[in-house]
């Protein structure tokens, strides 16, 4: 009995010490460019997905985000790098704008600062 506990318990470690600092693949997207305009739609449920928009730099960008979860962690958005922030509405797509002038990665986040997403300029 012992054993099993002490094999659960490793295991249980183990899970949590991967969910934290395991190095997990993040999926990127790049933008679709309409009208001069770069597009992208950003889904928030138990975080943002996908987790990198990659944008060009100089052309005027639209995020369209689509929150899908009632958490309140969720209910808002802040991009620091870019002076935004907003509340989320919960199944109601919600388009910020943003004009990225310089290349890098730039974080957003949850209006908690627990979940964060990324924006890749290039």
């Amino acid at each position: 009995m012992v054993i099993i506990v002490a094999l659960i318990s490793l295991a249980l470690i183990g899970t949590i010490l991967w969910w934290f600092f395991g190095n997990h693949e993040k999926t990127t997207i790049n933008a679709e460019l309409t009208d001069n305009v770069q597009k992208i739609s950003i889904t928030v449920d138990g975080g943002y997905k996908p987790e990198i928009v990659r944008l060009k730099k100089g052309i005027p960008a639209e995020l369209t985000f689509l929150r899908k979860t009632s958490s309140g962690c969720f209910d808002e958005v802040v991009l620091p790098d870019f002076g935004k922030q907003a509340k989320l509405p919960i199944d109601k797509p919600y388009v910020i704008e943003i004009n990225p002038e310089k290349s890098g990665m730039f974080k957003y986040s949850c209006g908690m600062h627990m979940f964060f997403g990324q924006i890749e300029v290039v």
